[in-house]
């Protein structure tokens, strides 16, 4: 074989490699259904400063320091407002709340808050603002019989399932808030080593 076939060989096998990566039918994108419930980005994700979560146990405030009018700076925990989070830890629970969505739909109301755990919630999620704190608000209650899931109720009187590994992730956000480990404070240098 001489050097033009292998040169052409070389050009018409680059051709069809581009031909399959590029221009060659995909198959259709798996559909997914996952229900929204709410989704927030952009200015309204920015407009909420409040972040809470209520468990039996207890209660966890999540605020954002307004600056200037405007929300910016950093999330901190209500009750200790002078320490940072661990953000990496923060910010997927709370962007899944900012996104939510639900493995499916159950129901388009509440024919009994009991069957579904309402009546005594798991957790109660709500994103808001300091003149509106419960702006957006879900209802947690039983897992379902499977154990994989989580029945919720939306602001808008649906009952959806909630993956467990959501659920999950905000009770653990409520019970051990992320708090970054204190800086600690200089150490006097002994007045004989100076």
């Amino acid at each position: 074989m001489n050097w033009k076939t292998t040169v052409a060989m070389l050009a018409f096998a680059g051709g069809l490699g581009a031909y399959v990566y590029f221009d060659a039918p995909k198959p259709a994108p798996v559909e997914s259904n996952e229900v929204v419930i709410w989704s927030y980005d952009g200015d309204k994700a920015k407009a909420f400063n409040r972040f809470t979560l209520t468990t039996p146990q207890g209660e966890a405030v999540y605020q954002k320091a307004a600056a200037s009018g405007s929300i910016a700076g950093d999330w901190t925990l209500a009750t200790e407002p002078e320490r940072a989070l661990e953000t990496m830890q923060f910010e997927a629970p709370f962007n899944d709340a900012l996104t939510l969505k639900a493995e499916r739909k159950v129901e388009d109301s509440v024919s009994d808050p009991a069957a579904y755990g309402f009546d005594q919630p798991q957790l109660e999620l709500a994103l808001g603002t300091d003149k509106e704190p419960l702006q957006s608000k879900l209802v947690i209650g039983a897992k379902n019989p499977t154990g994989s899931a989580y029945y919720a109720k939306g602001p808008d009187g649906k009952i959806y399932l909630l993956s467990s590994f959501k659920v999950d992730s905000w009770t653990r956000l409520q019970a051990s808030p992320p708090l970054a480990a204190p800086v600690p404070l200089p150490t006097a240098v002994p007045e004989a080593a100076q």
